[in-house]
């Protein structure tokens, strides 16, 4: 499923891993060269910001809402 990458988010400063391959990421999200959707969520300071980051973001949970929560078995 692509690059494993190691990174580290610009809003916990937090080390983490995702993958990235042709444009897409898995768990993180990355700002572009051109605006886009996720510049939103961003400061202009961010370019990194981890899926926990993001998705405890009150902006971004107004748009997506909250992740399914998987069950234990």
């Amino acid at each position: 499923m692509g690059q494993l990458t190691k990174m580290v988010c610009d809003r916990c400063k937090q080390k983490f891993q995702g993958y990235m391959v042709e444009g897409f990421t898995a768990g993180f999200y990355l700002r572009g060269p051109a605006p886009g959707n996720w510049d939103r969520w961003m400061s202009s300071e961010e370019k990194v910001v981890c899926d926990r980051c993001m998705q405890a973001d009150p902006r971004y949970l107004a748009v997506y809402g909250p992740l399914p929560q998987k069950e234990d078995d």
